[in-house]
């Protein structure tokens, strides 16, 4: 009936949880770098680079910032939880 969760297990769930969000992050900041490449490959081959794309690009590069300083922010969670 009752559970008994000791500290070590709290903190061990705690800090599976996060590793498993940090490789979200850095499946999420895969793609979006694919799709950076991508975009710029395709506009300097078909000789079209244009403002529209320079906009879409530091987009991306902007949310790629983003979600690095998110898995950075995790790293120091788990060092000050330890």
């Amino acid at each position: 009936m009752f559970k008994i969760v000791s500290k070590k297990t709290k903190s061990l769930t705690k800090r599976v949880k996060s590793h498993v969000f940090e490789k979200v992050i850095q499946a999420f900041m895969i793609l979006f770098g694919l799709s950076a490449v991508a975009i710029a490959l395709a506009a300097v081959s078909y000789n079209s680079f244009s403002i529209e794309i320079a906009i879409i690009l530091m987009m991306i590069i902007i949310v790629l910032l983003i979600l690095a300083q998110t898995q950075i922010l995790i790293r120091i969670y788990e060092q000050h939880e330890d």
